[in-house]
């Protein structure tokens, strides 16, 4: 990037460390990368007790940063919306929508070095839609995601900043959250227009009782509003994200994962279970992917009636089934997601599954207390 003259303010923010836009053009100045995650079901500065998981903004305020960074109007842009005179072109629109990226076998494709020939240009940011569903945090990491992880830290990647959405930092891989520097919390009421953002800088500090171990702190930069997407935007991005979600499906998605297993290990990154093809592998990984969505549903109902079991059962004393009316109450007060159709649906279920009288209680207790 050649030098530029800026206007005296614009100057002043590209090179004070208390401003976000400073990490940004550095990177891209200075030929290094970070990652930035969009979340929403958190808290921080801002107090708003509309914290959603989903639906709050996250997709849009992602592909508003693609749309700000990756302008060939950058660094400019910013002070031109500093001034108010400044919205992203069909051209910016269209750029972020094609710097989007859903799987990991995308994102290595773009970390790894380009095939001998093959020129790729430079990209000033990259975004990685609803990380939470296809590099979840889970006991077993997925192979490709913790390759990520690994060429994060090393080399450069051909592009400066790696932009990931999904509900709270705690939802992705390992891998991923150690390597995230920089989190961007949105805020927004159901049907609002607009809503509200704010950026924490994540800071390591030396812990002096123990050395080996650092303290984590978030450090603030700054917060703002943001609109919502232009309609046609809205659109063509909602197909997009169908389209990739179906794509898993498809044999030329296991055909390119094949490929990326083989490049990375004749590269010795990675290493695969005996007796199992790259083809095997990749078929695999796709099951998974079709998978993890229903596994995920089926968990939050285990999650739902093992927390009203807690509620009436211990370690080592078990009461009664509860009547439905206590039932009710109790499901109101620990906030759960379902309807009261499906409660009381759970509370057959837990009567059926317990089958305990008073007096089965009464011995289990007689019992405990010997």
């Amino acid at each position: 990037m050649t030098e530029q003259s800026f206007p005296q303010r614009l100057e002043k923010i590209l090179n004070d460390p208390r401003y976000f836009a400073y990490y940004v053009y550095s990177a891209i100045r200075h030929d290094f990368n970070f990652s930035l995650i969009v979340s929403s079901h958190t808290q921080a500065r801002v107090k708003n007790p509309a914290s959603f998981p989903h639906g709050a903004g996250k997709t849009t305020r992602l592909l508003k940063f693609l749309a700000e960074f990756n302008s060939p109007d950058f660094p400019m842009n910013i002070y031109k919306k500093m001034r108010g005179d400044w919205e992203p072109s069909t051209e910016d629109w269209n750029i972020a929508l094609e710097n989007m990226r859903y799987y990991p076998v995308d994102m290595v494709e773009l970390m790894l070095p380009a095939e001998e020939g093959v020129e790729r240009p430079r990209t000033n940011m990259i975004g990685w839609d609803d990380v939470q569903w296809t590099a979840p945090k889970r006991a077993g990491t997925h192979p490709l995601v913790e390759f990520i992880g690994k060429l994060q830290t090393v080399g450069r990647q051909t592009f400066a900043i790696m932009g990931m959405s999904a509900p709270n930092v705690n939802r992705i891989a390992l891998p991923l959250r150690e390597n995230c520097h920089f989190e961007c919390i949105v805020q927004r009421e159901p049907d609002a227009s607009f809503g509200y953002y704010e950026i924490q800088k994540t800071n390591w500090f030396k812990n002096l009782y123990k050395p080996s171990d650092d303290l984590a702190h978030l450090r603030y930069l700054e917060e703002g509003t943001f609109t919502a997407l232009p309609r046609w935007v809205d659109e063509k991005y909602r197909r997009w994200r169908d389209d990739q979600q179906r794509r898993v499906l498809t044999q030329e998605y296991i055909n390119q994962v094949a490929h990326m297993v083989k490049r990375i290990t004749t590269k010795g990154s990675m290493k695969l279970p005996e007796n199992v093809t790259p083809e095997e592998y990749a078929e695999k990984m796709a099951e998974m992917e079709l998978q993890k969505q229903t596994l995920k549903e089926q968990e939050n109902e285990l999650k739902s009636l093992r927390r009203l079991r807690s509620v009436y059962s211990g370690r080592k004393r078990v009461v009664k089934v509860p009547t439905v009316d206590n039932f009710m109450r109790m499901f109101k007060k620990h906030n759960l997601r379902a309807n009261m159709v499906n409660a009381h649906a759970l509370w057959k279920s837990l009567y059926k599954e317990i089958k305990i009288s008073e007096e089965d209680a009464e011995e289990t207790n007689g019992d405990t207390n010997k």
